[in-house]
């Protein structure tokens, strides 16, 4: 009766404790996954950012020269820059979207900054 008890108490332990340490690691695991998907969250809002900036560069390199012209832009230039200007807004428009969609204490930090950047564009 006592050895039965006691082969009983260390699987017992045995068990308890890799109960314990499964419930630790899932849940160790779990916060690196919140972690991972709040990171991917934040750097879609960057992607969006630079994307913006490269829209914005193409979008300056096709009205400067239109700017410096001499003669009125023709129908087909207007609505070229009117394309041109319509990507750099979708792009902005998704930029802020992807700001909003990430968590309080997140949006907090990174809004005020894309909403300075897409006021100065």
């Amino acid at each position: 009766m006592r050895i039965r008890g006691m082969i009983l108490l260390c699987i017992s332990t045995l068990g308890a404790v890799s109960l314990i340490s499964g419930a630790l690691f899932a849940a160790r695991e779990w916060s690196s996954w919140q972690a991972a998907i709040e990171a991917k969250a934040q750097m879609q809002v960057f992607a969006n950012l630079a994307a913006v900036m490269d829209k914005y560069s193409l979008e300056r390199g096709d009205i400067s020269p239109a700017l410096l012209a001499e003669q009125p832009p023709t129908t087909a230039a207007l609505d070229n820059r009117r394309a041109v200007i319509a990507r750099t807004e979708d792009g902005l428009k998704a930029t802020q979207a992807s700001a909003q969609s990430l968590g309080a204490a997140d949006r907090a930090a990174v809004e005020e900054a894309v909403n300075k950047i897409t006021g100065n564009i």
